[in-house]
C-alpha cells in the first residue's frame, strides 16, 4: 500500500474552534481527577477523556491519497497511519488536473469589531476528468502548490490516469 500524507486537514480557524474544545475537556479531566471518583463522576471522566482524544486526533489529521494495488483513495492520516480513506471510483476517467481558486474564509468571531475580516488564499483543487474533461471529480483541496504538484506526480505513477490541462470539449 502506497500512502502519501499531504496538508493538514483543518483550516487555522478549525483549529481555533477544536482547541476550546480541547481546553474545556482538560479542565473538565483535571477537575474530576481532583475529586474522589464515584460512578457517575467515572463516567464523565471517561467520556471526556474519549472526546478530548478525538478532538486532539482531528486536530492533528491530515488529507492524502493511497493507493493499495488496484484501487485509488482519499486518506487521513496521523503522522503516516492511516485512519480512514473513502474508495475513489476511477471507471470513465483518464486524467486528472489541477485547478486554481482563488477562496476566502470569513472569521465569525470577529464580527463586532471587523465584520468582513477575511482570509483570503489560492486553493489548488485536484480533479479527476473524463475523456472529454466533461465531467469532473475532486478528490484534494490543498493549498500550497507545491503539494498538488506531488499529488498529480503520485496519481501518474501508481495509476493509468495522465495529467492533462483542463481543457473541456462539448462537441
Amino acid at each position: 500500500m502506497k500512502k502519501l500524507p499531504l496538508e493538514p486537514n483543518l483550516t487555522s480557524h478549525q483549529k481555533i474552534h477544536i482547541t476550546i474544545f480541547i481546553f474545556f475537556g482538560l479542565a473538565i479531566i483535571t477537575g474530576l481527577l481532583g475529586t474522589n471518583l464515584d460512578l457517575i463522576k467515572l463516567l464523565y471522566l471517561t467520556i471526556a477523556l474519549l472526546t478530548t482524544s478525538f478532538f486532539l486526533i482531528v486536530f492533528f489529521s491530515k488529507n492524502g491519497l493511497v493507493y493499495d494495488g488496484e484501487n485509488l483513495c482519499t486518506g487521513v492520516f496521523i503522522g503516516q497511519f492511516l485512519i480512514l480513506k473513502n474508495r475513489i471510483s476511477l471507471s470513465d476517467k483518464s486524467a486528472c488536473s489541477i485547478l486554481k481558486f482563488r477562496k476566502s474564509q470569513k472569521y465569525s468571531f470577529f464580527s463586532a469589531a471587523r465584520p468582513d475580516l477575511a482570509n483570503e488564499f489560492n486553493s489548488f483543487d485536484i480533479y479527476l476528468l473524463n475523456d472529454r474533461h466533461t465531467k469532473k471529480l475532486r478528490i484534494l483541496s490543498l493549498k500550497k502548490e507545491s503539494n498538488s504538484k506531488i499529488a498529480i506526480e503520485f496519481l501518474v505513477s501508481n495509476t493509468d490516469l495522465k495529467h492533462e490541462i483542463y481543457s473541456p470539449n462539448f462537441e
